[in-house]
Order: C-alpha cells, then sequence, then structure tokens
C-alpha cells in the first residue's frame, strides 16, 4: 500500500512538471509561435513517454509485490491445515 502512495505521488508530481514546464516554455520562449509549440509538443510527448514508462515498472513491481504476497498466503493456509489436521488426527 505504502508503495502504491508513493507512485501516485510520483505520478501527480510529473504530471505537475509538465504542466509548469509548458506554461514556463510558452512565457519565456525566445522563439516565434510555431518553433515554441513543436518544442512544447516534443517535451510532452517525452515527458508521456517517460510518465508510460514509470507507470509500467510500478504496475510490474506492484504486480510482483501481489505474487509474493499470493504467494505467502498460500503457505500459511497450507500451514494452518496441516496444523488442524494434525489436531483433529491426535484426537482421534
Amino acid at each position: 500500500m505504502e508503495n502504491s502512495k508513493h507512485t501516485a505521488q510520483i505520478i501527480g508530481a510529473a504530471l505537475v512538471g509538465v504542466a509548469v514546464g509548458a506554461v514556463v516554455g510558452m512565457l519565456f520562449a525566445p522563439e516565434k509561435g510555431k518553433k515554441t509549440r513543436k518544442r512544447l509538443m516534443k517535451g510532452a510527448e517525452d515527458a508521456a513517454e517517460n510518465l508510460t514508462s514509470t507507470v509500467k515498472d510500478q504496475i510490474n513491481a506492484l504486480r510482483h509485490e501481489a505474487e509474493q504476497l499470493e504467494k505467502a498466503a498460500k503457505s500459511k493456509v497450507n500451514e494452518y491445515t496441516q496444523a488442524a489436521k494434525q489436531k483433529v488426527d491426535n484426537l482421534q
């Protein structure tokens, strides 16, 4: 859970960074509008690719963590099942 909260913060910060960068770029752009728009689009595309990559990495990490938790849960269920069977056998 803590990892997903951290991931959401990273994604939120990246989106805010992209928006702020676009605004600052437009305000201080020394080039003509057409060139500026092309640069902004390229920057936005790069940011989107980076964000997509980060999200995919986080999804894979979360998937791996979920698989580990599932294995641990199955192991505990098996452990408790065996303990319960032994208790039942001891009662007979």
